[in-house]
């Protein structure tokens, strides 16, 4: 929650102040059926923007969301193509590989900033080298090994047990691997 807050300060932060009050669109596409909780924490982002006059002098921000099924490009192409009809300023994108990706090349061609919130260590040094418009919330995988690699030596271990999920989870590891 704390980290979508400063985000969404950082990406409209950006915004040029005027004396009137300025309305701007910052829009998020959920998955249908993801939790529930992502979009209130967008939402509550949002408002606590708006609340705090010092953040964004004469800029009232609006949550747009939308809710997209899984994977499908089609309507994920379809909406996003809608929201940028409205003007929407940024766009967070969903957690589907094949969603996200189609929205961030839309975005990317169209020079609006895009905030990825899935983890995807594949593109970490991809995103941001197509004009610099999209970025991820989560650590590259260098980072978050280093991390973790950090706190085996601060607690001295020796040994350690690793469970994963998947084989995309066991890249995180990479450090303590090697």
């Amino acid at each position: 929650m704390r980290m979508l807050f400063s985000l969404l300060l950082v990406v409209t932060s950006m915004l040029p102040a005027q004396a009137m009050v300025r309305k701007m669109t910052i829009a998020a596409i959920f998955d249908e059926g993801g939790d529930r909780k992502h979009e209130l924490a967008f939402r509550h982002a949002v408002q606590g923007i708006n609340r705090n006059r010092d953040i964004l002098p004469g800029v009232e921000l609006h949550a747009e969301t939308v809710n997209i099924p899984e994977d499908d490009t089609f309507t994920a192409e379809r909406k996003t193509c809608h929201l940028l009809e409205k003007g929407v300023v940024a766009i967070f994108g969903p957690v589907s590989k094949s969603s996200s990706e189609h929205i961030r090349s839309i975005t990317d061609s169209m020079e609006i900033p895009y905030i990825e919130t899935r983890w995807n260590y594949r593109s970490q040094k991809v995103i941001g080298s197509a004009g610099g418009y999209a970025f991820n919330l989560h650590p590259d995988i260098t980072t978050l090994g280093t991390a973790y690699l950090d706190l085996m030596e601060a607690y001295q271990w020796k040994t350690i047990t690793i469970l994963y999920q998947d084989n995309d989870s066991l890249m995180t590891l990479q450090q303590i691997l090697s």
